[in-house]
């Protein structure tokens, strides 16, 4: 189909030009929309190779393992990318989301704390603080 000619043309492209970040994106896509999903990782790494500070890469590589239930992978990915990028809300929010499914609490409030920090006017402040309650009373829980 169309998405196979265009992995097709930007896979050529790639290997002529290694370093066109615009490139691996749209073969990032491609793949994804092909259901590549190990050869969408392989090309967000490579952008990663080129421009190590592409915090939204690190975010679309953090939710392909989350989508892969490799949840540690995840959570690395998102700490790289506050570690280019420690005002990404986006980044402490996946992060805390995928934090408390794995019961780990108060890293995940941590993480929601970044978030209210970095997005004090974010559309997601009020369900961020619920989340953050509802954390705190799961460790209260948990401590007795």
């Amino acid at each position: 189909g169309r998405w196979d000619e265009v992995a097709r043309s930007y896979g050529i492209l790639v290997e002529r030009n290694p370093d066109d970040v615009d490139a691996y994106r749209m073969l990032a896509t491609a793949y994804n929309r092909q259901g590549h999903t190990q050869k969408e990782i392989d090309a967000y790494k490579q952008i990663i190779r080129i421009e190590p500070s592409s915090s939204d890469v690190y975010t679309s590589l953090g939710n392909l393992y989350v989508g892969l239930k490799r949840y540690k992978k995840a959570i690395e990915q998102y700490q790289a990318g506050l570690a280019v990028d420690p005002e990404s809300e986006l980044l402490y929010y996946n992060m805390g989301n995928v934090l408390a499914a794995q019961q780990e609490y108060r890293a995940a409030i941590d993480a929601f704390v970044g978030y209210l920090r970095t997005a004090p006017d974010g559309r997601l402040v009020q369900k961020v603080r619920d989340k953050v309650e509802g954390l705190r009373f799961k460790v209260m829980w948990n401590e007795q």
